[in-house]
């Protein structure tokens, strides 16, 4: 089979329309249907993003393309299928080169699942230096190396951790069994969302927990924290649960689950997320953060940090920039935004305006097409925080939905971060990121459990 034509069987596979596709992938769907039938060939770049997208390993694809070195491609050329048969033998990658890490490092964490680094970016903020990030989504690893190259986003085996040994994490960044402060990640979340797949382990991405145990295991860091959302402690989901604490407690891991709310460590967001932490030193597990914020002005503590306070801090000329993307809404649209009151949503609407889907109700919750409201902390952000049928994510005042900044702020993102990709890759940057101001809360606790405060 060709390129296009795999590239065609793996869209239909799932089930994909090829303007959908063309759509998630920032690209316009003729270009699309000129790779799909051989008229052109994709960038490596864009090769790496449809092979994610798709769910296949980009090896492959990659022989296809004519992406290999010579030497290589004649090999592959020869025996594709024994080429392909020992390149999966040695699924574990080696590195090339030496040690990555800089002599003067805090505290080495190894970030695994690392997104747009949101995690990485509160544990810097806790006196933690990420020295390697492992992400599979080649924009992503974009967005790591423009703001924090020292974080060495991998990307041999394309970033894929199912194909990335512990051998190859201790020598690209020089360290021994047992030196790494941290192991830190979060599986992708979508198989266990209350509003994702709920496919749980029967969803590819459901079992990369597993490499995560996988890779504690071999580098044995002083503590670890492993991140998700909290549909991961629905029943369904709880073996999932019990086999993280059971692994670890075998590696010798005093280990601690809870679920936080960001709002109460001084996020702008209400946003619920489970956390997994565990330490070798001591005889106890370790302990979780005391919230540092409250609703109700609890003695000792701050107040929620308001949607009006945070989005106060974004400069003018920060919305002007080419990473600030937000969703083009048609004259319709504009008409619903404009009747949707401070703090309303849909049912405010006229029942003539309101799409089929919402006449009934019954699918609805009170967030739906809704205004973000001022003088509270903002709902979750999503990936799709910047389209207002997806939640309540209308401007608090304007007839727009948010845009990709104030997304990024309410997820207590840094002003001066910067964002590689379109609306939708952008968003997913953001609304799968673990908020910098929970992590650092986080951090701050696991680096006193293991002696490091």
């Amino acid at each position: 089979m060709n390129l296009g034509g795999a590239i065609r069987s793996a869209r239909e596979e799932l089930g994909v329309g090829i303007k959908k596709l063309a759509a998630e992938l920032d690209i316009d769907y003729s270009h699309l249907s000129k790779i799909e039938n051989c008229h052109i060939k994709p960038s490596k770049d864009l090769l790496m993003r449809l092979a994610y997208a798709l769910q296949k390993d980009v090896d492959e694809w990659l022989i296809l393309s004519g992406c290999l070195p010579t030497d290589i491609a004649r090999a592959a050329a020869q025996d594709p299928a024994g080429f392909l048969k020992n390149l999966r033998r040695s699924k574990y990658c080696k590195p090339e080169g030496g040690s990555v890490m800089k002599k003067n490092t805090r505290n080495p964490v190894i970030s695994l699942f690392t997104g747009a680094g949101g995690m990485d970016l509160g544990l810097e903020e806790a006196g933690f230096d990420t020295v390697l990030s492992v992400e599979f989504n080649p924009v992503f690893r974009q967005t790591i190396r423009l703001n924090r190259p020292d974080w060495n986003p991998v990307d041999d085996h394309n970033g894929d951790v199912t194909k990335i040994s512990v051998d190859y994490i201790l020598e690209k960044t020089g360290l021994k069994p047992g030196q790494a402060a941290l192991v830190v990640g979060g599986a992708p979340c979508q198989p266990f969302s209350n509003l994702g797949s709920k496919r749980g382990t029967a969803d590819s991405r459901g079992t990369l927990f597993q490499d995560f145990i996988r890779i504690v295991k071999g580098v044995r860091p002083k503590g670890f924290i492993f991140e998700n959302v909290e549909g991961l402690t629905q029943d369904k989901h709880k073996g999932v649960i019990s086999t993280l604490e059971s692994a670890f407690a075998n590696l010798g891991y005093r280990v601690s689950s809870k679920i936080l709310l960001a709002a109460d460590y001084g996020v702008p967001q209400k946003r619920k997320r489970l956390f997994v932490i565990g330490v070798r030193s001591g005889k106890n597990a370790p302990s979780f953060p005391e919230p540092t914020h409250s609703k109700t002005n609890e003695p000792g503590k701050k107040a929620w940090v308001t949607v009006r306070e945070a989005f106060a801090k974004i400069p003018k000329e920060r919305l002007n920039q080419n990473d600030c993307h937000s969703m083009n809404h048609s004259p319709g649209m504009l008409k619903r935004l404009s009747l949707v009151p401070a703090g309303g949503n849909f049912k405010d609407l006229p029942k003539r305006l309101l799409p089929d889907c919402w006449k009934s109700g019954k699918y609805q919750g009170q967030d739906t097409f809704g205004r973000v409201k001022w003088n509270e902390p903002s709902v979750t952000i999503r990936t799709c925080g910047y389209n207002p049928t997806k939640g309540r994510y209308i401007h608090p005042s304007e007839n727009r939905g948010l845009n990709t900044i104030e997304m990024a702020v309410l997820q207590s993102f840094p002003i001066d971060y910067k964002y590689c990709g379109g609306l939708k890759t952008v968003g997913e940057q953001i609304g799968n990121a673990v908020p910098p101001g929970l992590a650092k809360a986080v951090g701050l606790s696991m680096k006193e459990a293991i002696g490091l405060a």
